[in-house]
């Protein structure tokens, strides 16, 4: 679009035709002297603007063609211009060297291409263009880059321009981007845990367009698999202007964890246990886990196994399975009886954030001698069958130092009934967290209301307990068990060093058993108290509180992970 014609004086000298006598001067002076410089043609750039760039051509001395090309090239730069010419007319003592100038259209309309779907007015807006204005290259060029930051900032896009900026005579400028394309994606530092693991979790393809919130989300998914103690992202060119390469950097972490320890209680005397767990099992992002339990009152065996891609769209499934043998001490024969159970879930996402989970459980109790047990009117061989549906969502930014977001999960349990069993019951339970973050370094405060209700008859496992590290720090676990409950929490979590986290907390919080005729009242709450530290160790986060009361003395809890 730019039009520069430049033509030496001597080439001037064969198109000017004023008279013989100054054709005899021009032939006489083989090296003409610029004896003034004007400017012609502007008509909204002021004249001293252009005069102001030409400083290689100079008055009093000879005309230099290279000195030309450079005045040219400075007034084209004023970005205002679109093509520059000279004219050097004969004068008393040498030549006028008369620069010509043809001024870029008035500004009257921008028309953006490639940009479908987004806010092309608050793009504009951002720019500075100015109709009625003569359009300045500078200002296109600015824009360009505006265009392409507000498309990342508010869009998460990344936009290329496809072609030079254009303009017709009646001022309309166009201006025509497209999406720079995704290539591949790469990953970086993953020892253990396989490529395909990672990528599943990203939901950006090669050949999308490149969007950024939709990469970032990708990598919070990909963090919230709590295999990685950081996630982040760079981009590498492919020699091909319309694409980029995405690299997914990680840091594992260790997922499995092996505990062995030996056990004392009155009734059971010592014992021992082994419990082998991994979440990322064998780098396939499965759960996998084993614990047996031997005491000489007691023996527990437990396998749980859980795939999360159980389809390509997500479908998870879950199988636990279970034999426990106690001695029922409670019992005046003193019998052992056994359980026997398992569990099978199926999950799958509902939304962005959130996944639906179907669990049914069922378990069978059976003692070596019939026992009759009076309070249940039967003998206390029994069979317990369930289905939970379950809508658990999480937005929050991290899964083990959240602070942002908020995490819910709201279910219905129903037992027995058409499913069989000896209980027969309706569990309505719902748990809702909150974290904000507060100050600059982390800072975080963090809410949780989690309330419960069982309609119907519920062995005592099933109904709820509250008290304890995961409930009400400063009371006994399971202190308060009843068919409804009410718990709240609220911690005040800051950084101390790299990997530890110091906490304040409140917790309230109390059960009601319906069989005793408590009634549910808020003056009731039991209130706790205390501080703690959480340590992200190798094998995960150790929680280690110590929480008060009014009436008791304080006490300590070590327990594994965020109390919520």
């Amino acid at each position: 679009m730019h039009r520069l014609r430049i033509l030496t004086w001597l080439l001037v000298g064969l198109m000017i035709s004023l008279g013989p006598a100054a054709a005899v001067q021009a032939q006489e002076a083989t090296e003409p002297i610029v004896q003034s410089i004007a400017v012609r043609g502007n008509q909204r750039v002021p004249a001293e603007v252009i005069l102001d760039q030409i400083k290689a051509s100079r008055i009093g001395r000879p005309v230099d063609p290279e000195a030309l090309q450079k005045d040219a090239q400075a007034i084209l730069e004023l970005g205002t211009i679109e093509s520059v010419s000279f004219h050097m007319p004969v004068v008393p003592g040498g030549i006028q060297l008369v620069f010509v100038v043809e001024e870029l259209p008035v500004l009257t309309r921008v028309v953006l291409e490639g940009l479908e779907g987004l806010d092309e007015q608050a793009l504009l807006a951002e720019t500075g263009l100015v109709t009625g204005e003569v359009l300045d290259l500078h200002e296109v060029q600015n824009a360009l880059a505006t265009i392409q930051y507000q498309a990342l900032e508010q869009e998460g896009l990344l936009i290329r321009p496809t072609q030079t900026p254009t303009w017709n005579d009646e001022g309309v400028l166009t201006l025509a981007f497209a999406p720079v394309r995704l290539n591949e994606i790469r990953v970086e530092g993953n020892q253990k845990t396989l490529d395909y693991v990672i990528l599943r979790e990203m939901r950006i393809k090669p050949g999308d367009p490149i969007d950024l919130k939709v990469v970032d989300r990708g990598l919070r998914d990909v963090l919230q698999l709590g295999y990685f103690d950081q996630v982040s992202r760079s981009f590498a060119e492919t020699g091909d202007p319309e694409t980029l390469d995405l690299i997914v950097h990680v840091q594992e972490r260790k997922t499995g964890m092996a505990s062995l320890g030996v056990t004392w209680s009155s009734p059971g005397g010592f014992g021992g246990y082994v419990d082998v767990s991994d979440v990322n099992f064998l780098g396939r992002g499965q759960e996998a886990g084993v614990k047996i339990s031997v005491a000489r009152s007691s023996s527990e065996y437990e396998l749980r196994f859980r795939e999360p891609y159980l389809t390509d769209s997500g479908l998870s499934l879950g199988v636990s399975l279970f034999h426990r043998n106690r001695v029922d001490t409670k019992h005046p024969s003193q019998s052992w009886y056994h359980d026997l159970g398992l569990s099978l879930s199926l999950g799958h996402p509902v939304g962005s954030y959130s996944r639906l989970i179907g669990t049914f459980s069922m378990d069978t109790r059976t003692y070596d001698e019939k026992a009759y047990d009076p309070d249940l009117g039967r003998f206390a061989n029994s069979s317990y069958r369930s289905f939970e549906l379950a809508l658990a969502t999480d937005t929050t930014d991290h899964p083990f130092f959240p602070t942002t977001g908020y995490r819910n999960r709201l279910s219905v349990t129903f037992g027995g009934g058409l499913l069989g069993g000896d209980w027969s019951h309706q569990i309505y339970q719902e748990t809702f967290s909150r974290y904000i973050k507060v100050g600059s370094s982390n800072q975080t405060l963090a809410f949780r209301l989690s309330t419960g209700w069982l309609n119907g008859e519920a062995r005592r496992s099933e109904q709820f307990w509250v008290g304890g590290s995961e409930t009400l720090r400063g009371y006994d676990y399971g202190e308060f068990v009843g068919h409804a409950k009410l718990v709240a929490n609220a911690e005040y979590r800051f950084p101390i060093a790299d990997q530890v986290q110091g906490v304040f907390f409140v917790d309230a919080g109390r059960a009601w058993d319906f069989e005793k005729d408590e009634a549910v009242r808020l003056a009731d709450l039991e209130v706790g108290y205390g501080f703690g530290i959480r340590l992200n160790t190798p094998i995960g986060m150790l929680r280690l509180d110590y929480g008060m009361s009014a009436d008791r003395p304080g006490q300590p809890y070590i327990s594994i992970g965020q109390t919520f």
